[in-house]
């Protein structure tokens, strides 16, 4: 009878709660961003969900105050921001993945290959707003006048912000840069 073959375990990423995920195999498993289609897959998926949750805020805001004027609006959007940044920022935070995240195999560690602090999470939900930073420039010097453009204007300036993850090596966001965080491709962990 032959002698059973020992690998060591490698660790290659982070699980859920922050523990460490091993798997007994020959050479370790790079830590690599996932493709760019799968990222946008996940903002497309996470843009749907966040839909809803504005969607309900609206509701319950106009069911207790009755119409709103466009100091209730401003005070809508102010909550949606601070409403979705808590979410963001609990989920990165305790677990690295939002329910879009679980189902595109996505996960967010930062740069140590650890869960992120609840500092890090926040930071980097404000950050995340570069995404459409050009289009409220543009909106507010420039003036968009239909919903086409505003659309085509968010869709044109959000290609072009994904597309600046290409000029670095790791493929990061450039937000996620700036945050010393990472997405990582969990598939197959």
């Amino acid at each position: 009878k032959r002698p059973a073959k020992h690998h060591r375990p490698c660790r290659i990423g982070i699980g859920n709660y922050g523990t460490a995920v091993t798997l007994v195999q020959d050479e370790p498993k790079m830590l690599v961003a996932p493709p760019l289609r799968r990222r946008l897959g996940c903002l497309t998926y996470e843009a749907i969900l966040t839909i809803g949750i504005a969607m309900g805020i609206s509701m319950v805001f106009t069911s207790l105050f009755g119409r709103t004027s466009d100091q209730g609006i401003f005070f809508i959007r102010l909550i949606f921001i601070l409403a979705i940044g808590i979410y963001f920022s609990f989920i990165w935070h305790r677990s690295g993945q939002t329910l879009a995240m679980k189902t595109w195999h996505i996960k967010l560690i930062n740069n140590n290959s650890k869960m992120l602090s609840i500092r890090q999470a926040t930071i980097r939900y404000f950050a995340s707003w570069l995404w459409i930073s050009p289009v409220a420039m543009y909106y507010y010097l420039i003036g968009i006048s239909s919903n086409f453009e505003l659309i085509a204007a968010l869709l044109v300036g959000m290609l072009l912000y994904a597309a600046l993850s290409f000029l670095f090596l790791d493929r990061q966001y450039l937000h996620d840069k700036m945050c010393k965080t990472r997405l990582i491709d969990i598939r197959g962990i």
